[in-house]
């Protein structure tokens, strides 16, 4: 429900850690890229501030029990969207 660039524009030059998950607007936490987070847009106007700090991943549990395979998923998915954006 933020509008990401206006967000990151506005304080973006003060945030060293982010706290990354993912959720249907007003519901529950999801898997990566399955809610309403629109991280291509979140991950190139990030980009554009050169940001070089943490991200920390706050993800739904595996459905299936899977626990590290989802993990693993959700953290290439973040790599990836990191190397995307690299300025």
């Amino acid at each position: 429900g933020f509008n990401t660039q206006e967000e990151l524009s506005s304080y973006g030059n003060r945030i060293y850690n982010i706290h990354i998950k993912d959720r249907v607007l007003n519901g529950q936490t999801v898997p990566l890229g399955e809610g309403d987070a629109n991280f291509p847009l979140f991950f190139e106007s990030l980009s554009k501030l050169n940001y070089s700090g943490n991200f920390i991943l706050q993800t739904a549990r595996s459905k299936n029990g899977e626990h590290l395979k989802d993990l693993i998923n959700y953290r290439e998915l973040i790599e990836n969207l990191i190397k995307k954006y690299e300025t």
